[in-house]
């Protein structure tokens, strides 16, 4: 039983945490589809392509804002190996899952942070 009531308080908090901050943020959290993850990985390798990068220069960084549930970062980050991929946050409950994605998902050049992206 205390069980129940431990998985009901979650519910509850993370719940009353997505709605605080939707309404902080002034936009609700709603996840990507993976066909428009697929298509901003198109995107951005298109103009990383037109970009002309010399070989053996740094790496580019692309930064996606209020990242939520990690999905378009993983998406980045497994069609462009060679991109730093971060992720922005400020929502407490889909940063520690995205975070859990990115630890799950080995990739190496990818990292999430916590907070408001305007203050980094």
């Amino acid at each position: 039983m205390i069980g129940l009531y431990l998985l009901l308080g979650l519910t509850l908090c993370t719940a009353v945490s997505l709605v605080y901050r939707g309404w902080r943020n002034g936009i609700s959290p709603v996840p990507s589809s993976p066909a428009a993850a697929r298509c901003m990985a198109a995107a951005a390798l298109t103009e990383l392509r037109r970009m002309h990068r010399p070989a053996g220069t740094v790496p580019p960084r692309i930064i996606e804002t209020g990242s939520g549930w990690g999905g378009p970062a993983l998406s980045l980050a497994a069609q462009l190996p060679r991109a730093e991929i971060v992720g922005y946050e400020n929502s407490p409950v889909p940063y520690l899952v995205s975070l859990l994605r990115a630890k799950l998902s080995g990739r190496k050049n990818l990292c999430f942070r916590y907070g408001d992206f305007q203050r980094a």
